[in-house]
């Protein structure tokens, strides 16, 4: 009896094992297959997920693989799409405006003058743009990060707050600041790139506060729960606002509000500020009303 036992536990053994070994092969041959043809471009194909817990995650994971691929094609497509879009605008305007002049449409002084004056605005409109996009694209690489440097972030924001009430006065807009934060108080930053932030964010501040608007500036030490110091920096204005449905997307690549607050640019200029503050692993946040104002708060990490 007890070899009858043995011998039918054995073949018992072996059936089930055979029929294991035929389901995971089966289940590997399908990943292979959805693998081949995922591969070829198939990036709607979702994976059905069968098998031991393994297999599952397998599956699981290359269905996650699957989908980040085709989101990288729509965002690139988008992109190339928006640059191309907004390029051709002001492109096209040089382009009517030379030919105007060059076919002697604008005869007299002073539409010829004029002429000049909005190509060379939309030169300058180009000038931006391009800076946006170099700015994009180096976040897509490790070259910045060879440059964050720990340095005292007061005199940076000192020297930047008095160069953009300069820039305000011409704009017949003012720009106040208020700066509470010690000496000793070090960041670790890109400067070059810190600087790109706050004169998209200030700019835009600017630009969307009517004539006789005002833009405050002010830098606070805190502490965060965990007793760590943080300096918390608030670029506020009293413009025409943003609306709520658009809060949640405006960091977003080539998203454009309803207010259009990024109408001369190709929407890239905020996607560009929340890449910068990520990386630098500081955080930004915006908070506004229509018609009242938006403030954009930034909290940095102190190192010393």
């Amino acid at each position: 009896y007890g070899l009858i036992v043995l011998l039918t536990l054995l073949i018992f053994t072996v059936i089930m094992s055979i029929i294991i070994a035929n389901a995971i092969t089966k289940s590997v041959l399908i990943l292979e297959q959805a693998t081949r043809r995922i591969a070829a471009g198939e990036l709607d194909l979702e994976v059905a997920a069968r098998g031991s817990n393994e297999i599952t995650s397998l599956t699981s994971s290359l269905n996650r693989m699957r989908l980040a691929l085709k989101e990288d094609i729509i965002r690139r497509s988008r992109f190339i799409m928006g640059i191309s879009h907004d390029l051709k605008t002001p492109l096209a305007l040089i382009k009517g405006y030379t030919e105007a002049i060059r076919d002697g449409i604008t005869d007299d002084l002073a539409s010829r003058s004029r002429a000049i004056d909005i190509i060379l605005s939309k030169v300058e409109q180009l000038e931006g743009m391009i800076d946006d996009l170099m700015d994009f694209v180096r976040m897509d690489t490790s070259e910045w990060q060879q440059h964050l440097v720990e340095q005292p972030f007061l005199p940076f924001l000192q020297a930047f707050c008095k160069r953009v009430s300069i820039d305000a006065q011409l704009l017949h807009r003012e720009v106040s600041f208020d700066l509470n934060i010690p000496e000793q108080a070090k960041v670790k930053m890109n400067e070059a790139l810190i600087t790109r932030v706050f004169e998209n964010l200030v700019s835009n501040a600017l630009r969307y506060t009517m004539e006789g608007g005002k833009v405050h500036i002010t830098a606070q030490l805190e502490h965060d729960p965990f007793n760590k110091a943080t300096i918390v920096v608030k670029i506020t204005d009293n413009g025409i606002g943003i609306d709520q449905e658009d809060l949640d997307r405006i960091f977003e690549l080539f998203y454009r509000g309803t207010n259009s607050r990024r109408e001369a640019g190709m929407g890239i200029g905020l996607s560009v500020v929340k890449s910068i503050i990520d990386s630098h692993g500081w955080n930004i946040s915006v908070f506004s009303n229509k018609q009242v104002g938006s403030t954009f708060s930034i909290t940095i990490p102190v190192f010393s």
